[in-house]
């Protein structure tokens, strides 16, 4: 598996040590896979707003701590705990961080989904202020 020196960064020695183990099986491998590409989503620095949206699922993915996770973790042969520890360290020592434009695109979303899905005719007025500042602040950055 190719893991990028970012990626084995965030990891940290021992976890990068136990990710580059040759002697595994397909499956492990694949699981494996699956959460180097959920880093490599976190540590994106594209300020697109799929790009955008795609880091902050990668990041609640992992902040969470689901059953989902979980068994991917298990599934990879690695303790979730292990993993998501070393996930919040890189997030405290700055290794992975978001934009204000980042962060702009994850509310402006949510809000518009909200939007979608409410009928009070009352709070979608609500809404549809907020995503227009938000709009206006997305272009001004």
């Amino acid at each position: 598996m190719n893991l990028t020196n970012k990626v084995l960064k965030v990891l940290g020695m021992g976890l990068s040590s136990e990710m580059l183990k040759t002697n595994l099986t397909p499956e492990v491998k694949l699981w494996r896979a699956v959460l180097t590409m959920a880093i490599e989503d976190v540590l994106n620095t594209s300020q697109t707003r799929n790009e955008s949206i795609a880091k902050a699922q990668a990041h609640d993915w992992f902040i969470e701590n689901s059953n989902d996770f979980q068994n991917v973790c298990y599934n990879a042969g690695l303790d979730a705990d292990w993993v998501r520890d070393r996930y919040i360290l890189a997030l405290d020592t700055g290794l992975i961080r978001f934009t204000q434009k980042q962060h702009l695109f994850v509310r402006y979303s949510t809000k518009y989904n909200q939007l979608k899905e409410e009928k009070d005719p009352n709070v979608r007025k609500k809404l549809q202020k907020i995503i227009e500042k938000l709009r206006k602040k997305l272009f001004e950055s």
